[in-house]
């Protein structure tokens, strides 16, 4: 049974995070309005551009107008992004209609995210001993956090350098995993309302399959428990990181697709 609690948590709690944390120096397109919310860096790195549609349509009308809106926007910014849907929350009508107005609006399917949610913390670190696991608090960590995260998704390492700004040092609980001096895996966890969100997690490929993302993550959420309090934990996961994030307690909430504008 679909529990909507947990879908509008699930992209809620996805958008404010994406407000409150991808918030570096550069001028941002913020705009809200009944059912989307946007916030566009204009940025070479596409997780710093992102719209959501925020509540549940029913309707094809709306749909349409919504979409429209969104894309409108997305054509008006020079760097592309992601429009954020819930799959569960498009019913009735809209999604008898769903494929057709967005191929109008001109956009389409990029890629499927597991929203994950869980009551688990505090919980137990399962320490490598070859992983040395050290906080970002300096421009040096959070060069090292930033280039991880370029590097395990194939983005050039100059556009998460220009992207990702003090935030991730003086608002969240991030951290960079060293092995022999050598920056391999990254994680970040940080309050968002009454959640810790859990972001950026990303592991150098040749350093994968190690149990080095399971380890920072848990190091993450433990520390931004101790901080903060908070024993609820969220997060959006490609479906081929979801079986870490199943071994440390999270289960499935939601079912969020990604789409771009075409061409």
């Amino acid at each position: 049974m679909v529990n909507k609690k947990e879908l509008h948590e699930a992209i809620n709690g996805y958008t404010a995070a994406w407000k409150s944390l991808f918030n570096s120096n550069t001028p941002a397109d913020q705009h809200e309005e009944a059912g989307i919310a946007m916030r566009w860096e204009d940025s070479l790195f596409p997780f710093s551009n992102a719209a959501f549609l925020t509540d549940e349509i029913s309707d094809s009308l709306t749909l349409k107008q919504h979409l429209n809106t969104v894309a409108a926007r997305m054509r008006s910014r020079q760097y592309g992004g992601l429009l954020n849907i819930c799959n569960d929350l498009i019913t009735g009508e809209a999604k008898l209609k769903f494929d057709q107005i967005l191929k109008d609006a001109g956009l389409e399917f990029v890629m499927t995210l597991d929203s994950m949610a869980g009551d688990i913390l505090p919980l137990e670190l399962n320490p490598i001993p070859e992983l040395q696991v050290k906080r970002v608090r300096s421009a040096k960590e959070l060069r090292a956090f930033s280039d991880m995260n370029c590097l395990a998704y194939g983005f050039d390492v100059e556009w998460g350098r220009n992207a990702l700004g003090n935030v991730w040092i003086d608002h969240a609980y991030s951290f960079v995993g060293y092995v022999d001096d050598q920056p391999v895996c990254a994680a970040s966890a940080a309050p968002v309302g009454d959640v810790l969100y859990l972001a950026l997690v990303a592991t150098r490929p040749e350093a994968q399959r190690k149990g080095y993302s399971e380890t920072i993550v848990r190091h993450a959420l433990l520390e931004g428990y101790k901080a903060t309090g908070l024993t609820r934990t969220l997060l959006h996961a490609t479906p081929a990181g979801a079986p870490v994030y199943k071994r440390i307690g999270y289960y499935k909430s939601a079912n969020i697709s990604a789409y771009q504008l075409i061409g």
